[in-house]
């Protein structure tokens, strides 16, 4: 078993030991997320490639890289606490794709129109068309039984392009149709936990 750790300021290692989550891309490349930055693995040298640090993209302050995708045109992106940037290797300064100062991203993922879904810690779930940059916000609504069951969501996946599941902390899972936009919650755990969301 190989063992990679960080080596302080080797440009060769990782950036810091707390790993955050691992993404294989369609072309195969290993990307690693860390508290302090984002890396790929360099297999011909058996050693990491620094992309970018997380005080890199904050002007200085420090961002919390939390997830990365991969949109349709092969593009990567990662979220860093309530923005998503786009990735280029070859420029040093990554592209602002979307901000929201008003909660911290959890998750996203790229529907099959290149449109990103957000997960949110207590900002609910938020749909951006990239084509107009426009977006809209699900939220929780204790009096709508078709509300989100809970704003707290953890974890997202799509599926079959059109179905969208939604992992909330407390609020269960809901199911929102990408096609109709119309959100199905599992009522019977909902409406138990909908009280702490």
């Amino acid at each position: 078993m190989a063992r990679y750790f960080s080596g302080g300021t080797d440009s060769t290692s990782l950036y810091d030991n707390r790993i955050q989550d691992l993404f294989v891309d369609k072309s195969g490349k290993l990307w690693v997320i860390s508290i302090d930055g984002l890396c790929t693995y360099n297999p011909c040298f058996d050693n990491f490639n620094r992309i970018i640090s997380s005080f890199e993209l904050g002007d200085g302050e420090f961002r919390q890289i939390s997830a990365i995708q991969q949109d349709q045109t092969n593009n990567i992106y990662i979220s860093a606490t309530n923005s998503i940037y786009r990735i280029d290797q070859e420029k040093t300064t990554p592209q602002l794709v979307f901000h929201n100062s008003d909660f911290w991203i959890t998750d996203f993922l790229f529907d099959e129109n290149n449109n990103i879904w957000i997960s949110s810690n207590n900002g609910g779930l938020t749909y951006f068309d990239t084509s107009e940059g426009t977006s809209e916000r699900f939220l929780s609504n204790a009096t709508d039984n078709k509300s989100l069951s809970c704003n707290n969501i953890i974890d997202i996946s799509l599926v079959d392009n059109s179905k969208l599941w939604i992992a909330t902390f407390g609020g269960g899972v809901n199911l929102l149709d990408t096609k109709t936009m119309i959100l199905n919650t599992n009522k019977q755990i909902a409406y138990t936990f909908r009280r702490w969301c």
